[in-house]
């Protein structure tokens, strides 16, 4: 269980899913308030499992304002070993990276991929 939530490695908030209905504490993680019996984001967990899914990530609304909603990364990831408890994986919360984990350098050259192919700029302009 608690390797589990290192492959989340910007994870700050954490629970283990249980089967019916609640969570129980993860031990390297705090817990957080989307986790709070009230809250729908760990039924909405449970809503979208397919049987034998592993993973599954989509993110949730924390609040603010209308014209800049806040949202975090939610990530669930299923035990693997045989069930013998309720215990069906685990929640991770982490931040919703907008740059999608890539370095400036990648992100200029990936952006020189997806742009037009007549572009002017030439290769030594690329780096």
């Amino acid at each position: 269980m608690v390797t589990t939530s290192v492959l989340v490695d910007d994870a700050y908030a954490g629970t283990v899913l249980l089967e019916r209905s609640g969570c129980e504490p993860l031990p390297d993680l705090p817990g957080h308030e989307l986790f709070d019996s009230g809250c729908p984001l760990l039924d909405t967990v449970r809503g979208r499992l397919i049987e034998g899914e592993l993973h599954l990530t989509f993110l949730w609304p924390t609040g603010g304002a209308a014209d800049s909603p806040q949202h975090v990364r939610v990530s669930y990831l299923a035990f693997t070993e045989p069930r013998r408890s309720r215990r069906l994986g685990v929640v991770l919360l982490s931040p919703v990276r907008v740059d999608h984990g890539l370095t400036p350098a990648s992100s200029r050259c990936s952006g020189c991929w997806s742009t037009d192919a007549r572009t002017s700029r030439s290769r030594k302009d690329w780096s």
